[in-house]
């Protein structure tokens, strides 16, 4: 089974993306610095590339991630890997996640598999 490699921690926030001819909005599960699981209404193809504005629930403003690709989709949630995110919002997640990782409701990065259909996705 595929594990991740960047912490992933459960904390519930609100986002907003968008591509080419594509506005959306969704919750994210959880997020990483490498990637994020959210669930939308939009059911999004298998790398759709995506501009994303990420609402912590630390009251700061939103951050913005300028490019992240759909890894995989399935029953109203979906995968997004970071491909592109400036400097400053890389730290910002990174500070954000560090003082989060105590208190919420955490997966080891060796320990979180992947969904079932997203591991074999990744492995063909």
């Amino acid at each position: 089974m595929e594990t991740r490699r960047d912490l992933r921690l459960t904390v519930p926030c609100e986002i907003k993306y968008s591509g080419y001819q594509l506005l959306g909005e969704g919750s994210v599960l959880n997020l990483s610095t490498g990637g994020w699981q959210v669930r939308s209404r939009q059911a999004l193809p298998e790398g759709t590339p995506l501009f994303l504005r990420v609402y912590l629930p630390d009251g700061e403003d939103p951050i913005d991630i300028e490019l992240a690709t759909v890894q995989w989709s399935y029953e109203g949630k979906f995968g997004l890997k970071t491909v592109i995110m400036g400097d400053e919002a890389r730290k910002r997640l990174r500070r954000f996640l560090r003082n989060h990782s105590s208190s919420v409701a955490s997966s080891s990065p060796s320990t979180t598999p992947l969904p079932k259909e997203a591991a074999f996705k990744q492995a063909s």
